[in-house]
């Protein structure tokens, strides 16, 4: 098995202007959560994955290359975060864990996400699913920890990710299988 490392880079300015609408969105308390995620699904559409600098693009094999588009946290504060992704073939993630809201979008390519849940014993498997251009999904958890959401994510075709969280995702617990 391959683990994919991943660079980080932080641009608020690269798509700050097209994009600036997705974090009012996630903070609109009076929409229900499901009505949130799929108006910003609306606006992903819109994207055009074509005009995204090559330099975003990942330069290693069986790696990914995060993007922080956008973030309202600071290192003591939670608030919301955008992350595009590019996806090398091969890719496979640690099991992780996120912060309490999260939401997936395959902008391109297709991706296999294993999910798991905590046990006394450690992660278990509990099922997967195959995403692909125009799929997105997301979770709504309780709590302030970061063990939501735990999966891993393999890249079975090349393509590019915009991902949503409730704060800073690099805070997700990884787990040791």
């Amino acid at each position: 098995m391959v683990v994919g490392r991943s660079d980080t880079f932080h641009d608020r300015q690269i798509l700050a202007e097209p994009w600036s609408d997705f974090c009012a969105l996630l903070d609109r308390e009076e929409m229900p959560w499901s009505k949130r995620f799929s108006a910003i699904r609306r606006r992903m559409d819109q994207i055009d994955i074509t005009a995204l600098p090559h330099e975003l693009q990942c330069p290693v094999v069986a790696c990914y290359r995060r993007t922080v588009v956008g973030a309202l946290h600071t290192p003591t504060e939670p608030g919301f975060e955008g992350v595009l992704a590019h996806w090398r073939i091969g890719c496979i993630t640690p099991v992780h864990g996120h912060p309490p809201v999260v939401m997936y979008a395959a902008l391109s390519g297709k991706y296999r996400m294993v999910m798991y849940k905590l046990t006394d014993e450690g992660v278990v498997p509990t099922g997967e699913t195959i995403m692909a251009a125009g799929d997105h999904l997301f979770h709504v958890g309780k709590g302030d920890r970061y063990d939501h959401f735990i999966h891993s994510v393999e890249c079975v075709e090349e393509g590019w990710t915009l991902n949503l969280y409730s704060d800073d995702a690099r805070k997700g617990l990884v787990f040791r299988g």
